[in-house]
């Protein structure tokens, strides 16, 4: 599968279910190249919002499919890739850049995935080490501290994404 593909996607190579903290573990087959990562429905719990009504952890529910790219897997070797708001919008202008301006796909992943990140949590000449391809994200009502980590960082700014996706974004 590759970014430059539009839905539906081709071959599916293999599909797993995620954990309450929205973990995956994938065992793919023999397979070398390029993968792109989809999320299908379900919910989660969201530790970052503050609980519903009666304490309960709140639970967000995934209504869109989101989409990550993983680039260059290797069959046997392992790899990370992170499914967040993030990784769909590198995916769409990665697959903007191909589509529209003929870039390879490797380089339009990578651009989308450095201008994002300079969007959201790296600060230039102070923070350049928030990767959102491989970060995983910091609880942040668990992990408090006076320097934003690259993992706290992201941990917020999902947190705040979440919280508009699930409050809306005004009056």
């Amino acid at each position: 599968m590759r970014p430059s593909s539009p839905p539906p996607h081709r071959d599916q190579l293999a599909t797993a279910t995620t954990d309450e903290n929205g973990l995956y573990a994938l065992t793919l087959p023999p397979y070398n190249g390029d993968v792109l990562l989809v999320v299908r429905g379900g919910s989660y719990i969201e530790d970052s919002l503050s609980p519903a009504n009666g304490g309960q952890p709140r639970r967000l529910t995934v209504d869109i499919d989101f989409i990550g790219p993983a680039m260059d897997y290797r069959t046997g070797q392992p790899a990370t890739a992170n499914i967040t708001p993030i990784s769909h919008l590198a995916y769409h202008l990665a697959r903007y850049h191909v589509r529209e301006r003929g870039e390879p796909v490797a380089q339009a992943v990578d651009d989308a995935f450095n201008h994002l990140s300079a969007h959201f949590g790296n600060i230039p000449r102070t923070a350049t080490d928030l990767d959102w391809r491989t970060v995983t994200p910091a609880n942040v009502m668990q992990t408090p501290s006076a320097q934003l980590t690259a993992a706290q960082r992201a941990g917020l700014i999902l947190a705040g994404l979440r919280f508009a996706s699930a409050f809306g974004s005004g009056p």
